[in-house]
């Protein structure tokens, strides 16, 4: 009987040490600081510069960049819209040649009605699409937004960013790219709700080294 519970004492030792292991191993990988890479050997090209955008009005900004130089970008994007009403279009995204997609999505999900429960509900619905394709999705932090115009602010920004580094830590094909640092007032829109064309600037070049870091993981 001693022997026994000594067996099981043991065993939810290992047990806890393993989620232990597994938990910490899921933080380092979801924060992974994208931005921060730097080419070892001068700079390198794209192979595969093409990439479709797609997702609420955040997207849409993100086409309309005026600086873009080097990639080549197909917009699905729809303004107005939670996750869950651009749920179709953004699934035709994932079903389009490119093998590159940034998911965008801001602030509609937070006020409207998609609840954190349902939110992760259709990324696990579109990220499944993308490993059947073999997709490459890149997702930036979902960012709070400015405005007093919302006076009901059901959900936090929060409890979505968590939701989307989760996921990146589960998907081996969803790249989480942190741009937390520029949720300030430099960044932000005249409406206090979308981020200005520094942010986009910003976000475009994080963007860029991440596609230049998996391309070179691939490769290697």
């Amino acid at each position: 009987m001693k022997k026994l519970k000594l067996e099981l004492k043991n065993s939810l030792i290992l047990i806890l040490f393993l989620t232990y292991i597994f938990f910490v191993n899921s933080l380092c990988i979801a924060n992974t600081p994208y931005y921060n890479y730097v080419p070892k050997s001068g700079p390198i090209v794209l192979n595969d510069s093409s990439i479709v955008v797609t997702g609420d009005s955040f997207a849409g900004k993100f086409c309309d960049l005026e600086s873009n130089k080097d990639l080549l970008i197909v917009g699905y994007a729809r303004a107005g819209q939670t996750i869950d009403q651009n749920k179709v279009i953004m699934a035709e995204a994932l079903n389009q040649k490119e093998k590159n997609v940034l998911i965008s999505i801001g602030v509609n999900d937070q006020y409207m009605e998609t609840p954190p429960y349902r939110f992760e509900y259709v990324m696990r619905s579109l990220l499944n699409i993308a490993v059947i394709n073999k997709k490459n999705v890149y997702l930036h932090s979902y960012l709070k937004y400015f405005s007093n115009t919302y006076n009901i602010r059901r959900f936090s920004a929060i409890e979505y960013d968590l939701i989307i580094r989760q996921l990146c830590s589960e998907y081996y094909n969803a790249y989480y790219i942190d741009v937390k640092d520029l949720e300030n007032p430099m960044y932000i829109s005249e409406d206090y709700i979308h981020y200005n064309s520094l942010f986009y600037d910003e976000l475009y070049k994080r963007l860029i080294n991440a596609m230049l870091i998996v391309e070179t993981s691939n490769n290697g």
